[in-house]
């Protein structure tokens, strides 16, 4: 019997019997070759995070009728052959491994607890079925009462994740939003606290993986929208959301990060919100959500958002310039100037100033003229708005420089004052041109207007987001293409812009802060002739 087995103990019987060597599970599972030896060794435990990876490679190795029969013949000397409940060898390899790691945890064997039947309070009738087995949680592991208790917690967990050091590349964030950031639960100061903890953990490698369910009330998804921007624009977030609603209680929540804890929450009445909680460090149970999650996400959930890395550069702009082609209204929330507002022979001319080979030259212009040619082809039948900030106009007036949309980022590229004369009496005969369109330009003071977040919406069709990160080696690039979402976004966008003051979007008081900044253009363009002849 394998009562008192340590983790390292059965680490070393299943690779012995699997026939495997330390160095063969390291690679595997793309970790040292000395943390394995210290795993088997005794001189360290892994972190939950290890153990499923451990036993899916034990599990691949376990292939024959004859290993099959010796990690069948380990597992009933762990349970005296009365767990039934494992059917396969990767069940009892995750059991086994769970409990010899719980062994070493707490110093001494983990014993079947069978309560008496009787008539205390602590009494459990087997009604036919055997107790099988249990596994002690740890002094750590509380029932939560009360959203405060609740929340602190999860910030305690959150702060955990930013402190926590580790080189493993499996570091991932788990978050049910089911109630779509429960109003109860997450005040508005509780939102931005929870938002910037996360923040901390991104800023610290980690990726966040939410799964929500998808509703038709937009006031919530538009909630749900504002939470999210500053952490999509990292780009590492994974949204995904159920394809059925019935899969997960929608009451429930779950708050996961497997090295070091998880939240399972709960309403305790019909008529309220999360009130109830799970605090779990036990790394058995925490992997048993772990796995719980992931299986929900394999089978149950469909990713939002697909991203485009650097070698999708193209797939990413023929996607962006097709979609611009199609009928509907477009919206563009930009701190920089968007490429369709440059003349066509000006953004030519600034190509050529950029580090672009001849290729990705041709391409970016290539893209360019199908969105301009979906732009203006909207135009005349739908909708066009634009929120800007003034920086956009400082930027090009004083410091001479434009934000320049190709084919492989965005690239910074100076220009001069007659370029940006020529860029500004352009927009102006875009307004006066097109009754549809209209241009916001706005103060970053302004409420909820999010800076550095380009996005671009066509009505009923996608979202696009493109956000250079500066200092990084790639941008952050996506699309969505989800109905609702989409919708949302849209709503979205449309509160911001009644948030807007009517004199930062009046069509005619915009032409006459453009028309003000070309004559102080023109001025600085008669004083550099006039330097030039004297």
């Amino acid at each position: 019997m394998y009562t008192n087995i340590t983790f390292g103990e059965c680490l070393k019987l299943l690779l012995t019997t699997l026939n495997l060597k330390m160095s063969q599970l390291a690679k595997a599972i793309n970790v040292d070759s000395s943390l394995v030896n210290r795993w088997v060794n005794g001189k360290r435990l892994p972190s939950a995070a290890y153990i499923g990876d451990i036993v899916e490679y034990l599990a691949k190795n376990t292939v024959t009728p004859l290993q099959d029969k010796l990690v069948n013949e380990i597992f009933l000397n762990f349970d005296n052959g009365t767990n039934d409940s494992c059917s396969c060898s990767k069940e009892k390899l995750l059991f086994m491994l769970h409990l010899a790691l719980d062994n070493s945890k707490n110093g001494k064997p983990l014993k079947k607890e069978i309560p008496e039947n009787s008539s205390g309070g602590n009494a459990i009738q087997k009604d036919g079925a055997d107790f099988l087995h249990s596994i002690s949680l740890s002094s750590n592991d509380k029932l939560l009462y009360g959203i405060r208790s609740i929340y602190s917690t999860l910030v305690t967990l959150l702060d955990g994740a930013a402190e926590y050091q580790s080189r493993s590349t499996d570091k991932t964030i788990y978050l049910t939003f089911l109630n779509t950031l429960d109003k109860t639960f997450f005040t508005e100061q509780k939102l931005a606290q929870f938002q910037n903890k996360l923040l901390e953990a991104v800023n610290r490698n980690w990726q966040i993986t939410f799964l929500f369910r998808l509703d038709f009330s937009i006031d919530t998804i538009i909630r749900f929208i504002h939470f999210l921007l500053p952490l999509i624009k990292t780009g590492k977030v994974n949204l995904y959301y159920l394809k059925n609603s019935e899969t997960f209680s929608i009451r429930k929540e779950l708050y996961i990060i497997p090295p070091i804890g998880a939240l399972s929450c709960f309403p305790t009445d019909i008529s309220s919100g999360i009130s109830s909680a799970f605090y779990l460090k036990n790394t058995s149970a925490v992997s048993i959500l772990h796995n719980y999650v992931k299986l929900l996400l394999k089978n149950n959930a469909n990713n939002l958002i697909n991203y485009y890395k650097e070698e999708m550069n193209e797939s990413y702009f023929l996607n962006l310039a097709e979609t611009s082609e199609r009928p509907g209204e477009q919206l563009y929330y930009n701190s920089n100037f968007i490429n369709l507002l440059i003349p066509a022979e000006i953004y030519e001319k600034l190509l050529d100033k950029t580090d672009l080979t001849a290729y990705e030259k041709s391409l970016s212009l290539r893209y360019y003229q199908k969105q301009l040619n979906g732009f203006y082809k909207n135009l005349k039948r739908y909708i066009s708005k634009t929120i800007y900030f003034t920086t956009f106009l400082d930027q090009l007036c004083e410091d001479k420089i434009l934000y320049l949309y190709t084919h492989r980022g965005i690239k910074i590229v100076s220009t001069d004052t007659r370029n940006a004369i020529d860029c500004l009496e352009y927009v102006i005969g875009v307004i006066k041109e097109y009754d549809n369109y209209s241009i916001a330009i706005v103060y970053n003071s302004i409420d909820d207007l999010i800076t550095n977040t380009p996005l671009f919406i066509k009505e009923r069709t996608a979202v696009f987001l493109h956000v250079y990160k500066w200092g990084k080696a790639e941008d952050v690039r996506l699309s969505i293409n989800d109905p609702v979402i989409v919708k949302a976004f849209t709503e979205y966008f449309d509160l911001l812009w009644n948030k807007i003051p009517l004199f930062n979007k009046d069509k005619q008081e915009v032409i006459l802060i453009l028309e003000n900044r070309i004559r102080i253009l023109r001025n600085e363009l008669s004083e550099q002739r006039n330097g030039m002849i004297s």
